[in-house]
């Protein structure tokens, strides 16, 4: 009797204290105003969620749930830095989904995550932002799509279907207190990744001297400068991962663009700038501009879909690598995506 009364006990403090936590990163939620606006790349999602934007692009998306239409920025980390802060498109709210490492078919999953959070009330008025480069459609793919459903299933609150698509195992009233209750989880997932890149940096920097892949923090990337060398070696790393464009990926791109159409929203399909001396040094950069003239033909066939050229909208020094543009100039291209979507909406 006392063994079971003091397991009682043990179960009522533990889910007591587990209450106290949701309350208190609840709070730290509402603090760091992460309800307001799904936008994976800025300092706010990533301290809580991280800078891959995963994981905020899975379990913050209750942020997309208003009746407003919405400008959503889809795309990999060039993308993902352009603040949706800074969109400014009256009449519509903005949003950025993008997530690190994203190919295709990422964009693909990311679009339907979109639409399972976006009201209904707004169908028809949506903007979609698809951000590419050449680097979405070389013959090599990441992982991304693989990390996006471990963060989908990785709670029980989706799984992956026969057909590769995403499944809810929870009726849709109760998702909302679903990923509140987790929150925890997910703010310690967040820590112990921390701790876990920190702990691997030092050891191979312990073992080898050499610390391995260096974040650039976002506070200080605008004063960052890449010289020859650097350039050099950054052009080589694009080199052995990017050896051809593969004529499959603009098949996946018509499909997305078809998806969003049928829907009665709008697709911008937005071709973003790299630097120059990036785009002369590696081949697949000019393979690209080939093969898009007839790629992306199709996609633009579809009602509603148009292209937007801002691949010399940035100079050589605003990236503070071979493709991701500092923050100031990741502002700029949220006012010309803000533009252009002005401009759309203004001929429906």
């Amino acid at each position: 009797m006392s063994f079971m009364r003091y397991s009682l006990i043990a179960v009522l403090s533990a889910l007591g204290l587990y209450a106290i936590l949701i309350f208190a990163t609840s709070l730290l939620f509402s603090e760091l105003k992460l309800s307001r606006q799904l936008d994976t790349g800025s300092l706010m999602s990533d301290a809580f969620f991280g800078t891959e934007g995963d994981t905020a692009a899975v379990y913050n998306r209750s942020a997309l749930s208003i009746i407003r239409p919405q400008v959503i920025l889809v795309g990999a980390s060039n993308l993902e830095r352009v603040p949706a802060s800074e969109i400014d498109v009256p009449g519509f709210a903005a949003a950025n989904i993008s997530v690190a490492g994203s190919g295709l078919a990422e964009f693909g999953r990311l679009v339907e995550l979109a639409y399972e959070a976006v009201s209904p009330v707004t169908q028809g008025r949506n903007i979609f932002v698809l951000g590419v480069w050449y680097g979405e459609f070389c013959d090599v793919h990441g992982p991304v799509q693989q990390s996006l459903d471990q963060q989908l299933t990785g709670y029980g609150l989706y799984r992956i279907g026969p057909d590769n698509s995403v499944v809810r195992t929870i009726p849709s009233s109760l998702l909302s207190p679903a990923l509140t209750a987790i929150r925890p989880l997910l703010l310690a997932q967040r820590l112990w990744g921390s701790l876990r890149d920190a702990g691997k940096s030092l050891a191979r920097f312990a073992i080898s001297g050499d610390a391995g892949t260096v974040t650039v923090d976002q506070l200080v990337q605008n004063n960052v400068t890449v010289d020859v060398a650097g350039r050099q070696k950054l052009i080589e790393e694009r080199k052995a991962t990017c050896t051809k464009i593969d004529p499959a990926t603009f098949v996946m791109l018509d499909q997305i663009v078809d998806r969003i159409t049928r829907n009665g929203d709008r697709v911008i399909i937005a071709d973003l700038p790299i630097p120059q001396w990036h785009a002369d040094g590696v081949p697949a950069a000019a393979a690209y501009q080939r093969a898009k003239v007839q790629g992306f033909s199709s996609a633009l066939r579809h009602e509603g879909a148009s292209y937007l050229d801002l691949q010399s909208s940035l100079g050589e020094n605003d990236f503070w690598d071979s493709v991701h543009p500092k923050p100031a100039a990741a502002t700029k291209l949220s006012r010309l995506i803000g533009e252009a979507s002005i401009e759309r909406e203004s001929l429906r």
